[in-house]
């Protein structure tokens, strides 16, 4: 569902996750986004030129996915076209282009947004 990225929203999210999201719709011009509630385990596909942001409690990382062999850590499998598995309790914010950046939000957990647009 997509959400306009608002005080309203924001307050119904994790401070770490909300002062993410502001971030980067104020770096990248982007108004709204797409929230998708997911179960545990669910894989996010890396796309080239996508840019993620993981969030674990107050745990952040940060990658981009800029060429074909993008490591995001040492021993850690992160290439393009890799599905990332995440846990629960683990919220994603992918940023891709496509005619103008886009943001999706994706959130392992009970979180429930309530003001969609």
């Amino acid at each position: 569902m997509k959400h306009r990225i608002s005080k309203k929203t924001l307050s119904q999210m994790p401070q770490e996750v909300a002062d993410s999201i502001k971030v980067i719709g104020d770096n990248y011009g982007i108004k709204s986004f797409n929230f998708k509630s997911v179960a545990a385990g669910f894989g996010i596909y890396h796309a080239e030129g996508g840019k993620y942001t993981y969030i674990y409690g107050k745990d952040t990382m940060k990658l981009e996915m800029v060429s074909e062999n993008s490591l995001g850590a040492s021993g850690v499998r992160h290439e393009i076209g890799a599905r990332v598995k995440i846990p629960s309790g683990t919220t994603v914010i992918e940023v891709l282009y496509y005619n103008g950046f886009y943001m999706n939000v994706y959130n392992a957990g009970d979180l429930a947004l309530t003001s969609g647009k």
